[in-house]
């Protein structure tokens, strides 16, 4: 008897409701970036928690440069750093460094001359000027960083200037990849998937041996998802047939082009995906099954990463309605140039990105902006290309 593939939609319904809450745990501040925030980041006092310089220069009264020009300086005793001030002095300071006690405002390096402990002041300066004020870069008790964010080089620096050393970030989903059979699919295992799944937050397991019996890497515990790489073709559907051997196969045939032959169930309690031994099925399977999950287990939105450009179709978009549709562009000055259906990887390198068109849709005349999902941020390459 023969079985409706599921659609795309009922696919992904399914894997999400096998997706575990993510597990946080505490990550130094050096190993932090690139690690996804647990939950939201309360700055624990102000910052700065105190008047600080913006400039370097000489903290003192502003009252004392009232009418100071080059033409009429006025002049201010200097004293040693961090030195009280008073009227009529002047402490030397760094960009950064707090405002001594008695100060409230910073005159520029370039503003003062100094001679023999005086100081001649070369133009005025309004209270607080170049001075930046306690708790206003962020007040205490306010959110510092939001939780669910991929951390960032300046997360971590600002964490440290809070005073801390460790950030709680979700736990990294482990993913087992288990190459099924020769070819194309190891390959994949071997190179194109660590790096897709390191993308979506997740840390790939060492793949298996080619000669390595793929029913240990299976059974071992540790994984938080496995992904059988080939063995999914209705001719030679190996990974189908060890799914179902060690764990369960819940459905095999999905509405995607290309990528029909995936499937899913479960090894113990642990989710296991059957992505295609093409290259092309493979990747597009990932991309809308595997990277959607390791998304959610490793707390990031589920949503495909990609930045999306809206381009015109610099030709006609056209196919067959039923599933939904991965089609790789090139673009052009006149728009996005939709390529030709190939099964290997090379049609992919040659793209700028993808066009994800739904399953009730036959296609798009030239002209129709489109959303293009970009393999990279760095704009257009050239036409020729």
């Amino acid at each position: 008897m023969m079985h409706r593939p599921l659609t795309l939609a009922e696919a992904q319904a399914r894997l999400d409701s096998l997706a575990r809450p993510p597990v946080a745990e505490a990550v130094p501040l050096a190993a932090a970036v690139g690690r996804v925030l647990a939950a939201n980041l309360h700055a624990p006092g102000p910052l700065p928690p105190a008047d600080r310089a913006l400039v370097d220069g000489w903290a003192l009264r502003a009252d004392d440069t009232v009418g100071a020009s080059a033409y009429s300086p006025l002049f201010a005793q200097a004293l040693a750093v961090g030195a009280a001030v008073l009227p009529g002095t002047a402490a030397p300071l760094s960009a950064g460094d707090p405002l001594p006690p008695g100060a409230d405002a910073v005159l520029p390096l370039h503003l003062v001359q100094e001679a023999g402990g005086m100081l001649e002041l070369l133009g005025p300066v309004a209270p607080g000027q170049h001075v930046e004020r306690a708790g206003q870069d962020c007040a205490a008790g306010s959110v510092l960083i939001p939780g669910g964010r991929r951390l960032r080089s300046m997360d971590t620096a600002l964490a440290a200037a809070m005073g801390l050393d460790r950030l709680q970030a979700t736990r990294q989903p482990r993913i087992r990849l288990v190459p099924i059979g020769r070819g194309g699919g190891v390959d994949l295992a071997g190179r194109l998937y660590p790096d897709l799944i390191t993308r979506d937050g997740g840390v790939a397991d060492p793949v298996a041996d080619r000669a390595a019996d793929p029913r240990q890497a299976l059974t071992a515990p540790g994984a938080d998802l496995i992904l059988l790489v080939g063995g999914t073709s209705p001719g030679a559907p190996r990974g189908a047939v060890l799914l179902r051997e060690l764990g369960r196969l819940d459905w095999h045939g999905l509405a995607l082009d290309p990528g029909e032959a995936a499937g899913a169930g479960l090894v113990g309690d642990t989710p296991a995906i059957l992505l295609p031994g093409g290259p092309a099925a493979g990747w597009s399977a990932y991309e809308m099954l595997a990277g959607r999950l390791i998304r959610r287990l490793a707390g990031l939105p589920p949503g495909l990463p990609h930045p999306v450009m809206p381009v015109p179709l610099a030709v006609k978009l056209v196919g067959e309605v039923g599933a939904t549709r991965l089609v790789p562009v090139r673009l052009s000055p006149q728009g996005a140039v939709p390529l030709p259906p190939c099964p290997g990887l090379a049609q992919l390198v040659r793209a700028d990105g993808f066009v994800l068109v739904p399953p009730h849709v036959e296609g798009w005349p030239a002209g129709t902006e489109v959303a293009v999902r970009l393999f990279d941020c760095f704009g257009t390459r050239d036409a020729d290309h």
